[in-house]
């Protein structure tokens, strides 16, 4: 089974937005917040894998926009929305 995962990384300083999609195989383990070893076989696994990899660095989940990059802020405030799991 594979999950699809829409989501939405909001860059907040820049009120702006990237939106991407990934998708996840059942089976795939990934670390959580709390260092554990975790199997993805649910869709809330899924998100979690997504958050886990957000975490770790936005760039994982989305190409950030050089207007980001070249803002006096830079990257600081991001927030990660999870829109959509499909099963495929």
């Amino acid at each position: 089974m594979t999950y699809l995962i829409k989501y939405t990384v909001r860059f907040v300083q820049q009120n702006s937005e990237v939106s991407d999609e990934m998708e996840v195989e059942n089976g795939t383990f990934f670390i959580d917040d709390e260092d554990r070893n975790i199997k993805v076989n649910s869709e809330e696994d899924a998100k979690g894998y997504i958050r886990s990899l957000y975490h770790d660095n936005e760039d994982n989940v989305v190409i950030i926009p050089q207007s980001v990059w070249d803002s006096n802020d830079g990257l600081v405030d991001t927030e990660l929305i999870i829109d959509s799991v499909d099963i495929k």
